[in-house]
């Protein structure tokens, strides 16, 4: 049970590092104050990180989906700060890669394709703050009973939601 959710967060934090740094547009960005910006904030009680950027999947379309990553729980008592990050980068990047592999999969990109080109499947630039409506939401909402993940499709006025209690996230 912890071995599948150690194996994932490695995984996951292997894919982050290996993938993602290379296609998040930096140009703009002081390094060194983005490396001590604060990635998580305690507001009202709770522990929450929030981004926003403009996703694109550059092989396959040029179109770009300004999308908000959110993430809250309870300052005490549920997880500790670091693995609130953790789980939260790994939602993340678990979740940006279906949408690429999803994107791909309409273009008759192959799977192998994908596999052997990981740095092409996504780019992302940050913002600092919204331009105007966000087109997508992904909310990771986290308690002691469990974790709560919503995808909010506002163009299509959709929304997904998957709940889980912390024994199903870690078997």
């Amino acid at each position: 049970m912890y071995y599948r959710l150690s194996f994932i967060l490695v995984l996951s934090f292997v894919c982050l590092i290996s993938f993602v740094p290379h296609r998040i547009n930096a140009a703009e960005t002081d390094i060194e104050k983005k490396l001590f910006e604060e990635i998580v904030e305690v507001v009202d009680g709770k522990m929450v990180s929030t981004e926003f950027g403009l996703l694109s999947f550059p092989s396959v379309s040029s179109e770009k989906t300004q999308i908000k990553l959110y993430a809250e729980v309870p300052a005490d008592g549920v997880i500790s700060r670091d693995n609130f990050i953790a789980i939260t980068t790994m939602l993340q990047t678990i979740i940006l890669f279906q949408m690429a592999a999803e994107a791909h999969s309409q273009f008759a990109i192959t799977s192998a394709e994908f596999i052997e080109n990981p740095e092409r499947a996504f780019d992302i630039d940050e913002l600092d703050e919204p331009i105007g409506r966000v087109d997508l939401e992904i909310n990771f909402f986290m308690n002691k009973g469990g974790l709560q993940i919503e995808v909010i499709d506002t163009r299509k006025g959709d929304t997904n939601r998957h709940t889980m209690t912390w024994n199903e996230v870690f078997e």
